[in-house]
């Protein structure tokens, strides 16, 4: 039994998997380059939709919007063990982040993100003119095309669309195979290539979609049945 990772996880993450007996292959999708914030104040609210950015805006913690808008509790703690004092709102994603930012009094909008990112804030943004929305590119994401090795997957475990959408560009999967997503947008993603049996975290955390699969294949009963 050998289940695929599309990224490199941290060794606290492997663990559970590696207490379970679970073999798996680590496949990374993309390559992370953190960048530096050339902007040194920042008014108005703040968005941060990946962990992947903190690591650009350390030195700039306590010159941050005094109200943050994140996507996932991991980043919003980490966010915090860094010193930031500001008020905090914590989602599942941007979906459902952008109206709650959009009920508040219009002003200018810092995205903090990568260089290849969704564009559902922007587009969002860009509806109601009374809100500015600046964007600050915190890390550079490079795409990786792995070649997979010819193996039958118990499961495989997708971290975002592009993550997919990366794994694919040289492989064709069975799409027999069950696909664990972080999210309903991977979920989606994975809904239009044509996958048959798609399992959700019930929150967007890497920890969580690892206990849902070793339950899932610890269950086998449950486990076939529910993609048979």
């Amino acid at each position: 039994m050998k289940v695929l990772l599309s990224k490199d996880l941290l060794p606290s993450q492997l663990e559970p998997l590696q207490k379970a007996n679970i073999d798996y292959f680590i496949a990374p999708s993309s390559a992370i380059t953190p960048l530096q914030l050339t902007q040194n104040e920042f008014i108005g609210y703040g968005v941060i939709s990946s962990k992947n950015a903190l690591s650009a805006m350390k030195e700039h913690i306590h010159r941050l919007p005094n109200h943050l808008f994140i996507v996932g509790e991991s980043s919003a703690k980490a966010i915090a063990e860094l010193g930031y004092q500001g008020s905090i709102e914590v989602f599942d994603s941007i979906r459902e982040l952008l109206p709650v930012l959009l009920s508040h009094t219009p002003n200018t909008v810092h995205y903090f993100c990568g260089s290849i990112h969704r564009d559902e804030l922007e587009k969002g943004i860009h509806s109601r003119p009374q809100f500015h929305l600046e964007m600050h590119t915190c890390y550079q994401t490079t795409p990786l095309f792995p070649e997979l090795p010819k193996e039958h997957w118990a499961a495989v475990l997708a971290f975002s669309p592009r993550s997919l959408q990366n794994l694919l560009h040289q492989n064709n999967l069975n799409t027999e195979t069950p696909l664990f997503c972080l999210g309903p947008s991977t979920a989606e993603e994975a809904r239009q290539r044509g996958f048959q049996h798609i399992y959700i975290s019930k929150k967007p955390k890497t920890e969580l979609l690892i206990q849902l699969l070793i339950d899932c294949l610890h269950d086998t009963e449950r486990f076939i049945s529910s993609h048979a």
